[in-house]
């Protein structure tokens, strides 16, 4: 760590404002961000009581004298196996988070209190994606980054009663956008959790989109 550079990323408040969580990143190839290195962590807001519940430490292939730098995809890191990524409370006490744990990359539930983890639509939900909770915890939102081969992406509702997950929507994104220009859906809840928004540029210009669910969620 002593020769990298060092950045807090992806913070966001417990609902009863306990206590915040954030992504310490560091590196030392800012320029490559498939050479970051990823640690989550909770805190209270005086900076008392810091807990640290994931950590990659992995190997960079792209430190290695045989790697072809033509074969890494658009959104590979977004997709990588190391990635800590887009982490959210789903109540005051734990938070999921598109991470590595145990060597395997999920979905995982982490208690911020026991430093219990959990795998969440192991089967299901198996690309990283902007997740939130519904307001009763039953249901998970997310979305997915393009397809290589069909530049779309999947918008999905996880219903963690059942384990299954619906596929409610898929977009297609010019892959010309390139990763700066991207427009990721970003998919939320509205308070009522009847509707959920997304941007998108699937029409040719990126727009913001209302999507009734109210029949899946109150089913």
């Amino acid at each position: 760590m002593d020769k990298a550079i060092h950045w807090v990323t992806h913070l966001e408040i417990a609902p009863d404002s306990s206590r915040f969580l954030f992504i310490h990143r560091w590196t030392e190839r800012v320029e490559d961000e498939t050479c970051f290195l990823h640690r989550l962590f909770t805190v209270n807001p005086d900076g008392s009581d810091l807990r640290l519940l994931e950590c990659t430490d992995h190997p960079l292939p792209q430190l290695q004298v045989d790697f072809d730098p033509h074969t890494v995809g658009t959104f590979d890191y977004e997709k990588s196996e190391y990635q800590i990524s887009h982490p959210a409370w789903k109540d005051s006490q734990s938070i999921i988070a598109w991470a590595p744990h145990d060597g395997a990359i999920h979905y995982h539930l982490y208690n911020d209190r026991d430093n219990s983890v959990e795998i969440i639509g192991k089967d299901t939900l198996l690309e990283n994606g902007h997740m939130s909770y519904s307001r009763d915890g039953r249901w998970i939102l997310s979305d997915t980054y393009p397809d290589a081969q069909t530049n779309k992406r999947l918008l999905l509702l996880f219903d963690t009663d059942n384990d299954v997950s619906y596929n409610i929507g898929e977009f297609f994104t010019p892959p010309d956008l390139g990763k700066h220009n991207r427009c990721d859906l970003h998919p939320r809840f509205s308070p009522d959790n009847r509707h959920v928004s997304i941007d998108s540029v699937h029409e040719g210009s990126r727009q913001q989109y209302i999507v009734d669910v109210s029949r899946l969620i109150l089913n």
